[in-house]
């Protein structure tokens, strides 16, 4: 597309989501009028002067989330801290199967809404299941696996206490912009393993905890869940802190600069 509107002498505008670009990006970037970028850190991978930091547009929808609407949605107990688990939309096995191996000893002291994928390589939302139907009732009910979720994120995330999640450029930016604190599993193996890039960055201004795939264990996330529940002022403080990284008028920037360079 970019070197069709370039022999078309069409502008074209890039924008780069992540902390670390991609290959498609960088090349793109060589014919693109302005490069867009969500984290100033990532004017250092392309050509100096046509860098315009805009920030990653959020969905108004979720910052209209109601914690009502999760509480009567899901049955959650208005007193009891709710931890959202999220692999993105394809599920994290890596993250379900520890997750679901703690489950028991994360639920007595928290409620836990899971979104895990619906992998037939895996198994795990059907696993996960299992495990549900297994706990004592009263656990149970506060155990909610789903393998998709949809408008009813914004509830979610007004309700959370805590984020446990992959660090892709999607929820990071969720987390900055509602001002939620979280726990990142970054994916490894991507090209400048930008997802350890994106959860770094709001790591160094103290708004997240960082679990390297490679150590994660179940033992370890149940005692950084613990730690991190049993804090709730820190809790408060990196949600504010990783707020701090968002811009909250990102989409009117990039319509901005859009409108600038057709013009």
């Amino acid at each position: 597309v970019v070197l069709a509107a370039a022999l078309a002498r069409v502008p074209v505008v890039v924008h780069e989501q992540t902390a670390v670009p991609g290959l498609a990006n960088r090349i793109a970037a060589r014919r693109a009028r302005r490069i867009a970028v969500t984290f100033p850190e990532s004017a250092r991978h392309f050509p100096a002067g046509r860098i315009v930091v805009t920030g990653n547009p959020l969905r108004a929808e979720l910052r209209a989330g109601s914690r009502a609407d999760a509480v009567a949605r899901f049955g959650l107990d208005p007193a009891l801290p709710l931890v959202y688990v999220t692999g993105g939309a394809l599920g994290a096995h890596a993250i379900n199967r520890p997750v679901g191996a703690i489950a028991r000893e994360l639920l007595a002291q928290a409620q836990v809404i899971h979104q895990c994928g619906d992998s037939r390589i895996t198994g795990d939302h059907e696993w996960l299941k299992a495990e549900r139907a297994a706990m004592p009732a009263p656990l149970a009910l506060r155990y909610t696996v789903l393998p998709w979720v949809g408008a009813e994120l914004a509830g979610i995330y007004a309700a959370a206490m805590l984020v446990v999640a992959r660090a892709g450029a999607g929820t990071v930016n969720e987390c900055c912009q509602l001002g939620l604190p979280a726990l990142y599993i970054p994916l490894p193996g991507t090209r400048g393993d930008e997802q350890t890039a994106n959860a770094r960055l709001v790591g160094r201004v103290g708004g997240c905890s960082i679990v390297p795939q490679a150590g994660l264990t179940p033992e370890l996330l149940l005692e950084r869940i613990r730690r991190l529940l049993a804090d709730p002022a820190r809790l408060k403080e990196m949600g504010e802190r990783a707020r701090s990284l968002a811009i909250p008028d990102a989409a009117d920037r990039l319509v901005t600069l859009l409108l600038e360079v057709a013009a």
